[in-house]
């Protein structure tokens, strides 16, 4: 009898098979949230990475590969369903949000922009921004402002990595660039920038909320993901891992 058993128990593994669920993220990194990868495309450091770690030890069934790619890719990405999800927010999909699922909201953030301090300027409303030069990264969106972007109104250069950001505003290629709280401290830090030499407006952007961006056919993946989100944020796990990647 208890043959039987173990041999109905191992045949019972060997018949389940976790889904393999790809996550597509940009390879040009998002720190705190995830990291650019150190080789090849995989995504293995950053809040959400380690996120997605503990969302699969709660949930077994799914094996989720965190991959880096550049934009126009990952969306080609999301819409064949080679892909099943990634983290975004609505503001910045534009006309193909509701091709999507949208988790619970992950964490609240802002844009802004940034400027060297020597050099900062009055910015409190966009049309503070007609004329100047900003920075911003190719294939983002930027909300309202788009709309200014595309009337020429700000100039803008885009470019593939913050880095280049960082450079052309020391430089005075541009003026200022379009920069996040979470995001634009890490770069500075790893282009071995002084934050004080660097001022952030006050008047944010906008402000938006990161939520995971879900192909269609995915619902189960869409509702384990509330259900993941809710008991997480209930339990401080995300404000956790992110104080920490502060430090």
């Amino acid at each position: 009898m208890k043959l039987a058993i173990v041999i109905f128990i191992v045949l019972a593994q060997a018949a389940f098979s976790a889904e393999e669920v790809v996550m597509a993220v940009t390879e040009s990194g998002q720190l705190p949230f995830h990291m650019k990868p150190s080789k090849g495309d995989l995504v293995q450091e950053g809040v959400v990475y380690e996120l997605m770690q503990i969302f699969q030890k709660e949930y077994p069934k799914y094996k989720i590969t965190m991959r880096g790619m550049p934009r126009f890719r990952q969306e080609e990405a999301l819409e064949k369903g080679t892909a099943a999800f990634t983290y975004n927010s609505p503001l910045f999909v534009k006309g193909k949000r509701d091709q999507f699922l949208w988790s619970l909201p992950i964490i609240k953030s802002r844009d802004c922009l940034v400027m060297l301090k020597k050099d900062k300027f009055n910015f409190n409303s966009p049309s503070d921004l007609f004329g100047k030069v900003i920075g911003t990264m190719r294939g983002y969106g930027y909300g309202e402002y788009d709309k200014y972007i595309d009337a020429k109104k700000i100039k803008t250069i885009p470019v593939n990595e913050t880095e280049l950001l960082i450079q052309m505003l020391k430089t005075k290629r541009i003026d200022a660039f379009f920069g996040n709280i979470f995001v634009t401290p890490y770069d500075l830090k790893k282009a071995k920038e002084k934050m004080d030499d660097f001022e952030f407006s006050q008047k944010s952007l906008y402000e938006f909320e990161y939520l995971f961006q879900v192909i269609k056919s995915k619902p189960q993946l869409k509702n384990d993901l509330d259900e993941f989100i809710a008991r997480a944020q209930k339990r401080g796990l995300i404000e956790k891992l992110t104080n920490r990647y502060k430090n």
